[in-house]
């Protein structure tokens, strides 16, 4: 028999008492963070009055009480104890990713250590590689073991995370996953700065080479691109999905050749890379024939010669904002005054980003101009 989907409680609806009910449960229907509710009860003195109170009133009307459970490891008290810890010196952070010897993963991993040591929290750090399945279990040993979780992997199902994060606190990065914390780039910044540069130097035709077709960020970057083209009055397509690798680009270049635009955005700076080599190989002048532009500016970026114009996103900002949500500290302000200003620009000309939710924060990229992008040569 099909079990029926849990119906969502409102704020004065009791539960049942056979029904146990977590921290998680009492944050989600009072609308705030799970660290916020825990510090209610641990430490009251560190929450507003008003917040407190609410919090509490929520917490009554649920049938929350911190009594033993024989079917948790821990009694509600001690999962509220053990929930502060991540706001102290003893917190226990895990970093789960595939692989953070990818150049990017790594940049996320430096920001979280050094904003959870500056707290005086450590930062675990654990790799899935690509199994799917060992992903999981590593995943369900963090949510018995770890104080929060920061999730920078894709190969975790949605489901599993907000199976977690009903139990302690979590923060999923460069992927929205509903109902949870999730902290994502918004291309907007990044790719408009990039398209107008294009558009100074007279170029109109533009192809993005697709990375992954199942991945967020290759959607987000295709999705903003295509609105950003017709926009600004570029002619726009998508060839791919092609490997993310120097070797996608290879292969990206060969299915372009006699069809060149003027500009190629690529998903990331090693498909851009493997697009400079084999054109450079087949005569082409870059940027005299044609501009080439990757994303996340990695390290291989401006060691090709010509080095590659790149979309930069901030991945330390991206790990320290983890680190401070699932410490329940403010977030300081990402962006600048001259970002701030372009947006407001942006927004003037029909131009949005990504909203900001209760559950989503976007972070801007921004562009990093290298050689790999100029006015094109005189034709003869």
């Amino acid at each position: 028999m099909k079990a029926q989907a849990q119906k969502p409680r409102s704020v004065g609806e009791v539960r049942p008492a056979t029904d146990r009910v977590l921290l998680a449960d009492v944050a989600r229907e009072a609308g705030v963070a799970v660290s916020t509710v825990s510090r209610t009860f641990a430490k009251p003195g560190r929450v507003n009055v008003q917040t407190a109170e609410h919090i509490r009133q929520v917490a009554l009307k649920l049938g929350y009480q911190p009594r033993p459970s024989s079917d948790e490891p821990a009694s509600a008290a001690q999962e509220g104890e053990q929930q502060t810890q991540a706001h102290g010196r003893h917190g226990m952070l895990a970093f789960l990713a595939q692989d953070t010897a990818d150049g990017i993963s790594s940049q996320i991993l430096k920001g979280a250590q050094s904003e959870a040591l500056a707290a005086g929290s450590a930062v675990c750090i654990l790799e899935t590689g690509p199994n799917a399945a060992r992903s999981e279990s590593l995943l369900n040993l963090l949510s018995r073991r770890a104080d929060g979780i920061i999730i920078a992997s894709d190969q975790l199902k949605a489901e599993s995370i907000r199976r977690v994060a009903r139990r302690l606190p979590t923060v999923v990065l460069n992927r929205p996953v509903e109902g949870v914390l999730s902290i994502v780039p918004d291309p907007t910044v990044g790719l408009a700065r990039a398209l107008l540069m294009l558009k100074r130097f007279h170029l109109r035709s533009l192809v993005y080479v697709a990375g992954s077709s199942g991945l967020w960020a290759n959607q987000s970057r295709w999705s903003c691109i295509e609105k950003l083209g017709l926009r600004l009055g570029f002619s726009v397509r998508k060839i791919g999905p092609m490997q993310p690798s120097v070797e996608g680009g290879v292969q990206a270049a060969a299915a372009l050749e006699g069809q060149l635009p003027d500009a190629i955005i690529a998903y990331n700076d090693q498909i851009a890379a493997g697009l400079v080599l084999r054109l450079k190989a087949d005569g082409f002048s870059i940027p005299g024939d044609l501009s080439i532009i990757g994303f996340d500016n990695t390290l291989v970026a401006p060691v090709v010669s010509p080095a590659i114009t790149s979309i930069r996103i901030p991945r330390a900002r991206i790990g320290q904002a983890a680190v401070d949500t699932l410490l329940g500290r403010p977030l300081a302000p990402i962006v600048s005054t001259r970002e701030a200003e372009f947006k407001q620009w942006l927004t003037s000309q029909g131009i949005l980003g990504i909203d900001r939710s209760d559950h989503l924060i976007p972070v801007d990229t921004s562009l990093i101009i290298r050689r790999s992008t100029g006015a094109p040569s005189p034709r003869t």
